[in-house]
């Protein structure tokens, strides 16, 4: 239970409103929040104080009871969210379940890895209560090392060398999202720095290791960005590579590779 003032400010168009509340928390989405405008000081404390005393005898009732008295009927729950806050309300709710399913599924893949490659190079299928830690587990790793600032290459070819090598069933939806959000981020930044051939040759390795796992992935604002590039850049290291510049030789060659994973044809 908490009990307090606030000051909230709209967004949108900035008006500011000053409120007393105090909420209600059952455990599980059971969230009950009340508030009103502000009380008198004294009425205040009295209203905190009466609900402290019957929250720590347990009467979750008599809370109830004086929060619908002291805020007028003015009670609301997650129902009374939009959409969006609700979903957010309720993956802050359920932070400690997944950390628990997370460490639970993570145990079960690793203590079974080993008989479930046996059971893969015999050629039989993964029994589910097997088969769906390993693709909650991979899926996770997956997206942590997709959405990480500087990717790890090798991290990444080794969890889809994984999933193929189980044949998981992995979360198209949700990595088909972050993959075209980094593949796009990478792009951006190549643009923005053309001559960067670190750069171009991490899009090429995370393109070619990604399209092996997520094949249909919206690359619309790399396109773009990469036939900007090609229209401009491109024809100068052309240029260089045959005069013999080995630099603009290795960047042509991977802006070729990346060329041919986005499906652009370079001329």
């Amino acid at each position: 239970m908490a009990t307090g003032r606030a000051l909230i400010q709209s967004s949108i168009v900035l008006e500011k409103q000053s409120i007393d509340f105090a909420t209600l928390h059952l455990g599980d989405h059971n969230l009950i929040a009340a508030l009103a405008s502000p009380m008198p000081s004294e009425d205040f404390q009295q209203m905190r104080q009466d609900l402290e005393e019957a929250f720590r005898r347990g009467d979750t009732n008599e809370v109830m009871r004086q929060m619908n008295i002291r805020f007028a009927g003015n009670s609301y729950s997650l129902w009374h969210l939009f959409k969006d806050e609700q979903r957010r309300m309720l993956y802050e709710l359920l932070s400690d379940t997944w950390e628990e399913i997370e460490r639970s599924f993570r145990h079960i893949y690793e203590h079974n890895y080993a008989i479930m490659l046996m059971l893969r190079n015999m050629n039989m299928n993964l029994p589910k209560a097997l088969a769906a830690p390993a693709e909650f587990i991979l899926n996770q790793d997956l997206c942590e090392v997709i959405k990480a600032e500087e990717m790890n290459i090798d991290r990444l070819k080794e969890l889809t060398d994984e999933a193929a090598r189980l044949s998981l069933q992995m979360d198209q939806a949700t990595l088909r999202y972050e993959a075209s959000a980094k593949i796009n981020n990478l792009m951006e930044r190549f643009e923005q720095s053309r001559d960067d051939i670190h750069l171009l040759s991490t899009i090429e390795s995370v393109l070619r290791i990604l399209r092996g796992i997520v094949p249909d992935m919206d690359l619309q604002t790399a396109q773009n960005l990469f036939f900007t590039i090609g229209k401009e850049k491109y024809p100068e290291m052309k240029e260089e590579t045959a005069a013999q510049n080995k630099e603009a030789a290795n960047w042509v060659q991977l802006f070729e590779l990346v060329a041919g994973h986005i499906g652009l044809v370079i001329e």
